[in-house]
């Protein structure tokens, strides 16, 4: 049987100059090296974070499965972990700095051969690896370059000399919150000071060295500029923390304070949305320029700068980078994009208005997992053209927020894992997903708002019966309740619509014809009553004996068949008062403008002896009717006022029954 193997990769292993060629060259080699092994590989997998990621698009072309990380050494070694459960490989080829094997190795639950991919191999793992395949190292001194290329950057003394751009990138900082994107920062400094951003970009290092007492270089992804003024800026101690965790003696010296930035977001929905437009807006004139540019015609001052500009200031104005006017995509790519961020935008205003808690449960569902897939479209489509999603501030900010609303319902969203994507050929279904829910959510919150003044109504109308008991007032509590079930929505067992009505039931006025809605929300609140009279009496051991009027009805109805007239069948109900009186209750859906020949089987049928209506749930006139019908036919026809309790039904037919 041929052997299999998994190749799990570093993205810092490879040379970015030669990327496309070296990635092709190192996986020729494995599978020839793996050939001569008879055993084929079944992944290539890679793991990026920071300035690697960028190098994405380089890896899917190759078939590279690619995943984005924040800690590359942690994240490596998990995934080796996961393919090899998941795939039971014989042979796992890590191409990393050889020390994530110390965290892979205790893992195995199989004995897999370990190859390793790399430039230079420490003595100390050579006896935990059963391969090695070693590229050629380039000879390069990174350090010296870097040295070299500062110095054609700036003149050394202008570092220490010229302190205007501190105060101006402070200024920066400020006006952003105390707190932003170091690219970001960079890029509104003044054009003198362009220098500064090609010293971050040559030399991280020796850029934070430079920076003012009052700016704090987070090292986050991606990396932050922070005020030290900034209020989730914390300074904690050692001894602090070690009391708080409370372990360790008094005797514990205070030691220098730690200080570290909590990763916060900012989503505001009007902000994002003027972003957005302004983001789809410039993906737009980028395309209009870059054809600009091809036409020998063209004046840059007349015809690109004074757009340029204006875009410029948008950006700054509203606190947005745009990575576009600078990122070299073809013109399909940034239609793309621009289709993505008409996308969001629909699903900002979804999200929105999903965030309450009138709406239905499982359309707020619904809405929030389009909205989630839109973020990760973006995400991958983003570092699909090869640009690190956390440089979009959109994205950032709106992830953030759904992932706070995913832990505040705790509701598990697939779509904001990190690692998993949604291709860009989605965008027009999503686009036409999220306009179909928009409309829903709009008709919905729409509903709700007339439901509220239909319930104002009915409040009004049932103050008006506390002073003159009028049946004209229940006729209008009626057509209102009517409207809120039938055209609003309203749910039949509505909470609001409980609340303002369980007090009035009584009151209803007998001979009044009601409409189905209107009795199906009123069997709704007398269920509800009932079930809680139920666990009140069952508390308090009040059903410890059966009532003795429901042993003479028993004794009377056994084994027969009764009829059960009004409302919605309810299965708990028919099973009590089936238990009750031993009988075969028959109980049927039943509607106002029904035909009475229904029932003519069971009024010619010998075993059924009784016919009961549940007033309050059937139509006066439709039940007067069948009661004449009934008592023709020699049988007994029982009105029920008010309650389902077996001891009240109990009572009605003792009092009404025609015992000849």
């Amino acid at each position: 049987m041929k052997k299999c193997a998994i190749a799990v990769f570093s993205g810092k292993i490879f040379n970015k100059n030669k990327i496309q060629e070296e990635i092709s060259q190192i996986k020729k080699r494995i599978i020839e090296e793996l050939r001569q092994r008879e055993t084929c590989i079944l992944t290539f997998t890679v793991v990026v974070s920071g300035d690697s990621f960028e190098l994405s698009p380089c890896f899917l072309r190759e078939g590279f499965e690619v995943i984005p990380a924040e800690n590359e050494d942690l994240e490596i070694a998990f995934e080796c972990i996961r393919q090899i459960e998941q795939h039971k490989p014989d042979e796992l080829i890590l191409g990393h700095p050889l020390n994530s094997l110390n965290r892979i190795i205790p893992f195995l639950s199989q004995k897999v051969i370990l190859t390793a991919l790399t430039k230079s191999t420490p003595e100390y793992l050579t006896p935990c690896l059963d391969h090695t395949i070693t590229l050629n190292e380039e000879e390069t001194q990174q350090e010296t370059s870097e040295q070299n290329s500062i110095s054609s950057v700036i003149p050394a003394t202008r570092l220490e000399t010229d302190e205007n751009w501190h105060r101006e990138l402070e200024r920066i900082v400020l006006n952003n919150g105390k707190k932003m994107p170091v690219l970001q920062a960079l890029y509104q400094l003044d054009a003198e000071y362009s220098w500064v951003q090609n010293l971050y970009l040559k030399n991280p290092r020796k850029f934070t060295e430079c920076l003012p007492d009052t700016l704090i270089f987070a090292d986050e992804d991606p990396p932050m500029l922070y005020h030290k003024t900034h209020p989730d800026y914390q300074p904690i101690s050692a001894s602090q923390g070690i009391q708080m965790l409370n372990i360790g003696g008094e005797s514990i010296r205070e030691t220098s304070v730690i200080e570290y930035p909590r990763e916060i977001y900012r989503y505001d929905p009007e902000k994002t949305l003027i972003q957005l437009s302004i983001m789809r807006e410039t993906c737009r004139w980028v395309v209009q320029r870059d054809k600009l540019l091809m036409n020998p015609q063209t004046d840059f001052n007349t015809d690109i700068k004074p757009q340029y500009d204006e875009l410029v200031h948008l950006g700054k104005e509203n606190s947005i980078y745009l990575w576009q006017l600078d990122t070299p995509l073809d013109e399909n790519q940034f239609n793309t994009l621009e289709k993505i961020y008409a996308c969001l935008e629909i699903a900002v205003q979804v999200f929105e208005i999903a965030d309450s808690d009138s709406i239905k449960k499982e359309l707020v569902i619904e809405a929030v997992t389009e909205c989630a897939d839109a973020i990760c479209m973006l995400k991958t489509t983003l570092m699909t053209y090869g640009i690190d999603f956390n440089k979009d501030e959109i994205q950032k900010n709106f992830y953030g927020r759904l992932k706070q609303y995913a832990k505040e319902k705790e509701i598990f969203f697939r779509q904001l894992r990190r690692d998993y994507q949604i291709d860009s050929s989605r965008c027009e279904e999503l686009t036409a997903q999220l306009e179909n829910i928009f409309t829903q959510l709009n008709s919905e919150k729409n509903n709700i708002k007339k439901a509220e003044q239909e319930l104002k109504k009915i409040e009004y109308h049932l103050k008006q019966i506390d002073r003159r008991h009028s049946v004209d007032d229940w006729q209008k509590v009626m057509e209102s309740v009517d409207r809120m079930v039938n055209g609003y929505n309203e749910p039949i067992s509505s909470l609001r619509l409980r609340n303002v009505l369980m007090n009035y039931l009584d009151r209803v006025p007998q001979d009044m014809d009601i409409s189905d809605s209107f009795a199906q929300v009123i069997q709704s609140i007398e269920l509800y009553l009932d079930q809680c009279e139920e666990k009140n009496a069952a508390s308090e051991e009040i059903l410890l004996a059966v009532p003795e009027i429901i042993q003479k009805v028993r004794h009377i109805l056994n084994g027969k068949k009764v009829v059960f007239i009004g409302g919605t069948p309810q299965e708990h109900l028919k099973n009590r008062l089936e238990a009750a009186f031993n009988i075969e209750l028959i109980w049927d859906e039943s509607n106002h403008g029904d035909s009475l020949d229904r029932y003519r089987s069971y009024i010619n049928d010998d075993n059924v002896v009784l016919f009961l209506i549940y007033i309050p749930w059937a139509s006066h006139k439709h039940s007067e009717e069948l009661a004449q019908l009934v008592q023709e036919a020699g049988k007994n026809f029982i009105r029920l006022p008010k309650g389902t309790n077996p001891a009240q039904i109990a009572n009605a037919i003792n009092q009404q029954m025609n015992y000849n």
